[in-house]
């Protein structure tokens, strides 16, 4: 979908939620006194939305909150095999590394709804479900931006992301901005995800070198 669809589309939505929650201006304001920024469930579902599409994207998902995670649900297509898979996401944390920033996300509670009496429902039933991250090995597939999948943990490139691989500017200003505003912890509190952040003046000297390289 077009960039400047997507924003239009995120304002209209964005005027109509302001106008049925009246209290978030006000949660988020508390929040941003202490340095943590709000972003509400529905934003997320929002964004699924218009971000998971294509014959290949999952479909039917759902986010609910799971504090301190959230619990997804959706439906995959593995195979022309349409699979339910419901899990809990934690943000364990975001942390730059240049070139790299990289999210670290623990993925618990796995479960894998195969059609009955189907060859993957049996080789569901043969899997350990609580260890995800060591099921990647038999994906044929690995997206590019996963950098790292052992037990129920998973690390993510966010520079992979193919809006920010393909812009020098965009990857430069992000980092520059991870320098300068280290996350101090990402949890979900009811329908929010919240981001705590903390300064680190001392980052100014790396943000600048990203800014000119």
């Amino acid at each position: 979908m077009d960039v400047n669809v997507i924003a239009l589309a995120a304002l209209q939505d964005g005027f109509f939620y302001l106008v049925n929650h009246p209290g978030f201006l006000l949660r988020a304001a508390l929040h941003g006194a202490q340095l943590r920024l709000g972003i509400p469930l529905d934003a997320l579902r929002w964004l699924a939305e218009r971000l998971l599409v294509g014959p290949k994207a999952p479909r039917e998902v759902n986010l609910q909150p799971a504090p301190p995670g959230v619990g997804v649900a959706m439906t995959v297509s593995i195979m022309d095999v349409p699979l339910r898979v419901n899990f809990e996401l934690h943000i364990e944390g975001l942390r730059p590394q240049p070139p790299q920033l990289l999210l670290t996300l623990r993925v618990r509670q796995l479960a894998i709804q195969a059609p009955p009496d189907s060859p993957a429902a049996q080789m569901i039933a043969a899997m350990d479900l609580s260890k995800p991250g060591n099921l990647m090995s038999f994906v044929p597939y690995r997206p590019p931006l996963l950098v790292e999948a052992c037990d129920d943990r998973f690390v993510l490139d966010l520079m992979k992301l193919p809006k920010l691989s393909q812009s020098e500017p965009l990857r430069r200003a992000v980092l520059a901005l991870a320098e300068v505003l280290l996350i101090r912890e990402v949890r979900f509190d009811r329908e929010l995800l919240l981001i705590a952040l903390r300064p680190n003046p001392r980052g100014l000297p790396a943000a600048l070198a990203h800014i000119r390289a």
